[in-house]
């Protein structure tokens, strides 16, 4: 997990580098954290993107919306991939990360984005 509240002065840069939508800004990671929201975000060459963790009513999940950003050759590819393997209503099965510990879950579609339920 990052332990800054949020990503360094170039992640707007690059968000609008790769087209990314606003909702996915320090300034959206701004007012999660504000509203008590717990931040986590990465990036890499190209691609990078930034969640909330949800919790109150069971199950906690990430709130990424409109993220992960990336190219639009590489999300092109991501949602192909994401249709072939889906097992119904939009559900993406997939392998996540955090630390040392790896689970299983799905990812949920919601507002053109995805959650991923933990």
């Amino acid at each position: 997990m990052n332990n800054s509240l949020a990503p360094d002065d170039a992640w707007d840069a690059n968000l609008l580098a790769l087209d990314g939508h606003f909702l996915q800004s320090t300034a959206w990671m701004r007012v999660q954290a504000a509203l008590g929201h717990r931040l986590i975000w990465r990036r890499g060459p190209g691609w990078q993107w930034a969640a909330a963790l949800r919790s109150g009513r069971f199950p906690r999940y990430l709130y990424v919306p409109y993220g992960p950003t990336a190219p639009s050759a590489a999300e092109a590819a991501l949602q192909d991939i994401a249709r072939e393997v889906t097992y119904g209503w939009g559900m993406v099965p997939v392998t996540g990360h955090v630390g040392n510990t790896a689970f299983t879950t799905s990812l949920w579609p919601r507002d053109a984005g995805y959650v991923v339920p933990l």
